[in-house]
């Protein structure tokens, strides 16, 4: 094996050429799969942070000869109301905000989410109280807001006061 070795070397030595292009091809294709495997670790072998998260699903409507569509909120609202499979269910849809009433406005995304959101991905509020029956009510008041905790510490600065503050999204 020694031998082997030597050779290889006075091979590659004669050929520099050849040489940079093996290493940098090497280099290229160990690269490439350390990331593709931090990736794949990142998002598919790693637990999600809910209790029993193998016990989420996400449900979606699909219409003949279509993709995946929205859900409307009546259609939700039977599913919630008729369903006996799941210990619960709950809407979540992303959307765009204009944050104003703090400094300048800005736009932000977040999720517009029905009252058992937090319930179902077993994840309380840190304070203040988390969404009621009453703020999924048709025509009711349903302006209010749950803050992440990442927002909350770099727009508030992770002061409790933010439970009495008053911005329009």
């Amino acid at each position: 094996m020694y031998h082997d070795l030597r050779f290889a070397i006075r091979q590659l030595a004669k050929s520099p050429g050849f040489t940079i292009v093996a290493i940098a091809t090497l280099a290229i294709g160990i690269g490439a799969n350390t990331a593709i495997f931090s990736a794949i670790d990142a998002v598919l072998m790693r637990p999600q942070p809910y209790p029993e998260p193998d016990r989420l699903v996400v449900v979606y409507e699909r219409p003949p000869g279509r993709g995946r569509s929205g859900v409307s909120g009546s259609a939700f609202r039977d599913w919630r109301d008729h369903q006996t499979q799941f210990t619960a269910i709950a809407f979540y849809g992303v959307n765009r905000f204009d944050l104003t009433g703090l400094d300048q406005p800005e736009k932000i995304e977040g999720l517009m989410v029905s009252a058992d959101f937090n319930r179902v991905l077993g994840v309380p509020p840190l304070l203040g109280r988390g969404f009621q029956p009453e703020d999924d009510k048709v025509g009711g008041q349903n302006d209010v807001v749950m803050l992440t905790e990442r927002f909350w510490r770099a727009r508030f600065a992770a002061s409790p006061a933010a439970l009495s503050k008053s911005a329009m999204a």
